[in-house]
């Protein structure tokens, strides 16, 4: 409440006071004297009480401004570039991908593919690695091995302008993607779904059935306006199953902006036909 409430507070009080203070001499019954005194008397510790709560505002008010108002000098905006720290400086340059990926519960694949530099997953299976949500095969899939969450991050080798990115997945209840861009372009919500749950016959049969039945996959396609990429997160929070199966991932380019064109021409152009993951335009 504000002071001037409370002041209005005590006024009302004061009025309730008075007008009780005229009925007490105006009556010689002594049974409504007493009722009237008591009435007075608790007016008036309640008023005080106000008067005392209006005062400890006024003097709190002035150090709540200045606690507002102060402005630390670690958030003040930087004007200079980050520099690296000397702790930086003893770890080797070939250990910090895989050290950063080992504490963050991630394993870290390099590949050679022309569109796609490195695949970060939260769970590894040898049978159905995560390299094959990037293949064309029908029959190739990644599959989870843990519980949920689990993460697959795509690290693009260079900035895209992407208009979709559709994912084609089994089991996968509460799907979400979130694009990293660049430096230039502020990063926007993740985008969340609720995939539909696959037939019930689809449950109980075994698990390279269930991956190679086509009837059981879902595809879900993300919708961009052009945005500038440089990694595609993929979570997936929930599933229907123990584990969750992708088959693949496709990004399709903008076609529209023509600051991509060369860029994204020569990416296309050095996809081999075999990658999922193709810049499609």
């Amino acid at each position: 409440m504000d002071d001037d409430g409370l002041e209005k507070e005590v006024q009302t009080l004061q009025l309730q006071i008075t007008e009780l203070n005229r009925l007490l001499f105006s009556t010689s019954d002594s049974a409504k004297r007493k009722s009237l005194e008591q009435q007075i008397e608790e007016l008036e510790e309640e008023g005080i009480a106000l008067r005392k709560k209006c005062h400890d505002e006024k003097e709190l008010m002035p150090a709540v401004s200045r606690m507002n108002n102060a402005r630390p000098a670690s958030a003040r905006p930087r004007r200079t570039t980050l520099k690296p720290v000397i702790e930086d400086a003893e770890v080797p340059i070939a250990h910090l991908t895989a050290e950063l990926a080992r504490r963050h519960f991630t394993n870290t694949i390099h590949l050679d593919n022309d569109a796609i530099r490195d695949i970060l997953t939260s769970s590894h299976n040898e049978r159905f690695p995560a390299t094959a949500v990037i293949d064309s095969g029908v029959k190739t899939y990644w599959m989870s091995s843990g519980m949920y969450p689990q993460v697959l991050r795509l690290m693009l080798r260079q900035t895209v302008y992407i208009a979709s990115v559709e994912i084609t997945c089994v089991f996968v209840k509460e799907l979400v993607i979130h694009c990293t861009h660049s430096r230039s372009v502020v990063n926007p919500e993740p985008i969340r779904v609720t995939l539909p749950p696959p037939p019930l016959s689809s449950m109980s049969s075994s698990p390279d059935a269930r991956g190679d039945d086509w009837d059981t996959r879902v595809s879900h396609k993300f919708k961009f306006k052009g945005d500038a990429v440089e990694a595609i997160d993929v979570r997936i929070l929930s599933g229907y199953f123990d584990f969750c199966i992708v088959h693949g991932i496709k990004v399709k380019v903008d076609e529209d902006l023509e600051t991509q064109q060369q860029p994204t021409k020569s990416v296309s152009q050095s996809s081999s036909s075999n990658t999922h993951i193709e810049l499609v335009r």
